[in-house]
């Protein structure tokens, strides 16, 4: 299985919050865009990883990506 550096951003980023924690998708996108600047993926893509590495987690996920 290939591992993309954008998979491996969002694992190191949820792996700073806690069972428990809400996770903003607004915050989560804009972390993983300052540490992959020139991701080509879309918000929607990146969300998409979002969930799939929440899977299993005890996390809470509010998608206020889009607000505005």
């Amino acid at each position: 299985m290939i591992v993309s550096d954008e998979s491996e951003t969002v694992s190191s980023v949820l792996s700073g919050y806690q069972a428990g924690d809400i996770v903003s998708t607004a915050a989560l996108l804009r972390d993983i865009r300052q540490r992959l600047p020139g991701s080509r993926m879309t918000d929607e893509d990146l969300v998409g990883l979002i969930l799939q590495g929440l899977s299993g987690k005890a996390l809470g996920l509010s998608f206020d990506h889009r607000t505005g």
